[in-house]
């Protein structure tokens, strides 16, 4: 039993592994699509003067608060999920999983490390990712930004 539960373990990490990897691109996705349809907000900024670091603090700080934001709802669903599941669980009474048949129901337990090494992990995988799209803004030309309207 001790063995299924390492494995368990170590399945999870990997699916997180991949949980995260789509995270990444999802982030990068709505990063670019924010400064494609914001480039004339970024050309008018850059043209008074706002220097390519302050731009680029300006856009990883947004994309924080996003991640920040986003972290809390999913705080809040989570504990209510897992409160839920506390005290209903689920009827799993005469099933058979490797040679053992459950005699009782299965109920979830709150893990303080789900509710904040992960959020963590995605406040700063978030902060990392956004200076690829933040880069790429302060790249592109102020008279092609300025080109772009509404």
């Amino acid at each position: 039993m001790k063995h299924m539960l390492e494995m368990i373990d170590y399945s999870v990490g990997v699916v997180m592994m991949v949980v995260f990897a789509v995270i990444v691109f999802g982030i990068m996705n709505t990063l670019f699509m924010a400064l494609y349809e914001r480039t004339f907000e970024f050309g008018v900024l850059r043209a008074i003067g706002t220097r390519n670091g302050a731009l680029r603090g300006l856009i990883v700080r947004e994309a924080a608060a996003l991640a920040v934001f986003a972290s809390a709802i999913g705080i809040v669903l989570g504990a209510l999920l897992i409160y839920i599941g506390s005290i209903y669980g689920m009827n799993l009474t005469g099933v058979e999983f490797a040679g053992t048949t459950f005699t009782e129901g299965i109920h979830t337990v709150f893990r303080i490390r789900q509710f904040l090494f992960y959020p963590i992990i995605i406040i700063l995988f978030t902060m990392l990712v956004s200076f690829y799209p933040a880069r790429h803004a302060t790249r592109t030309s102020v008279s092609r930004a300025l080109q772009r309207s509404f």
